[in-house]
């Protein structure tokens, strides 16, 4: 069953990084609620009007290639490029990381008249025999990403911001929009 469980919710998140707060926030446009007998998940959906902002879908394959290369990078404009040309939008991922839970995430493109191409999922595991098992085997893919390389892809691109000459971290958050 799928369930609405909320409509343009915005949520913040953070995560210390060689001693700085770092928050995240985000502006969900819809999160269903997913249940049946195995899981209880989140799905994550950004409306777009126009193309998908990703050309394919993430795999794990890819996300470990680009931990490893992460890990080896400098704090330069070349290792943001090893992350840009492995993830082209980092919003899905940003999601993923402010769910906090289980979640799937995906772009819908509301403008797509062909039903198979409009719904474009952050990442996928290996095509399953049946529907329920994909979306299960999906939600297991991502998961894993969430769990083991999300964390080290935000701290990457957290101790990159605060490495940022023109970077002043705000100590009153009472003041900081940002």
């Amino acid at each position: 069953a799928i369930d609405i469980a909320f409509v343009e919710n915005s949520l913040r998140k953070s995560l210390v990084v060689d001693g700085f707060v770092v928050y995240v926030k985000g502006r969900f446009d819809r999160v269903d609620r997913l249940v049946n007998e195995e899981t209880e998940a989140q799905l994550i959906i950004d409306y777009k009007t126009g193309t998908s902002p990703i050309n394919s879908s993430y795999t794990i394959k890819k996300a470990q290639e680009l931990v490893h290369d992460l890990l080896a990078a400098d704090l330069d404009l070349a290792g943001l490029e090893i992350l840009r040309k492995s993830i082209s939008n980092m919003q899905l991922p940003c999601y993923l990381f402010l769910a906090d839970q289980p979640a799937l995430a995906e772009y819908q493109l509301i403008t797509e008249r062909n039903a198979s191409q409009r719904f474009v999922p952050f990442i996928t595991a290996k095509k399953s025999k049946n529907h329920s098992s994909q979306i299960q085997a999906n939600l297991d893919a991502s998961m894993q990403f969430a769990k083991e390389h999300l964390p080290v892809i935000m701290n990457y691109l957290s101790r990159h911001i605060l490495s940022a000459h023109e970077f002043i971290p705000c100590q009153d958050q009472t003041i900081c929009q940002y």
